[in-house]
């Protein structure tokens, strides 16, 4: 539902989604339902906020552990 009004609206519209989830884009990434949400975030934001988004990647241990779970992965 979330990620419908993400392709729906612009990013101005959306941006407390983006706000409210700041510091959890890794976390949710993991789950089975949440880590699509998660592709569609990076997709429709704007390249500042992509650019927050992957620095929340970044960090090795975090990395790997993303790289290596059953739906981390495919926000990577």
């Amino acid at each position: 539902m979330v990620s419908e009004v993400l392709n729906q609206f612009k990013y101005e519209t959306c941006s407390e989604i983006f706000t409210s989830i700041k510091g959890h884009y890794v976390q949710l990434s993991q789950n089975k339902f949440s880590s699509k949400f998660i592709e569609v975030c990076i997709d429709k934001a704007p390249k500042k906020v992509q650019q927050e988004i992957i620095r929340e990647f970044c960090d090795s241990k975090i990395l790997s552990k993303v790289v290596n779970s059953n739906f981390g992965n495919f926000v990577l």
